[in-house]
């Protein structure tokens, strides 16, 4: 009997988790969900790479814009961002990485990334993290040669860590 009532006690433990919302309540994190209203960004520096469908998908309430002359992309901290895999609560997911395409093979999209990294750096963060589209191959030879290593790799994206 005792058994029965301790996995029901357990049961509806996981439950209220569940219900409470479980990231919340472990890691005392307050995110914006993908359903709940958020920033709309109008950046014409994006809309030369991104269309304003695929520059907004996301809360960008928390995110500040990096940029180089005609290179720019957005950091925000990862508690931030809802659906992204977990290394630690303490980096930054860089997303929407542009470089003006009448700018591009001038060295831009490093000075970027490194720009990018001190910034990192100096907040203390202990990671980044940054999903690139397969097909993107001087994307992903770019963040390779700052040390990014592949964390995942799926059906058409693949996510890419540093750790600092």
């Amino acid at each position: 009997m005792n058994v029965f009532l301790l996995n029901l006690l357990l049961i509806i433990i996981i439950y209220l988790l569940i219900i409470l919302d479980f990231d919340y309540f472990i890691f005392k994190t307050n995110y914006t969900r993908t359903y709940e209203t958020f920033t709309i960004l109008n950046d014409d520096d994006l809309l030369k790479c991104f269309s304003s469908k695929d520059i907004n998908t996301m809360d960008y309430s928390h995110s500040n814009k990096v940029s180089i002359g005609n290179a720019c992309c957005y950091l925000t901290p990862v508690e931030y961002v809802y659906g992204l895999p977990t290394v630690t609560m303490n980096g930054y997911y860089l997303n929407n990485m542009c470089v003006d395409p009448k700018k591009r093979k001038q060295g831009l999209g490093n000075k970027l990334v490194k720009k990018v990294i001190n910034e990192a750096k100096k907040e203390n963060k202990d990671h980044i993290i940054l999903y690139v589209e397969k097909n993107n191959t001087p994307a992903i030879n770019l963040y390779k040669k700052n040390n990014f290593r592949m964390y995942q790799n799926l059906d058409k994206i693949i996510i890419m860590v540093k750790n600092l």
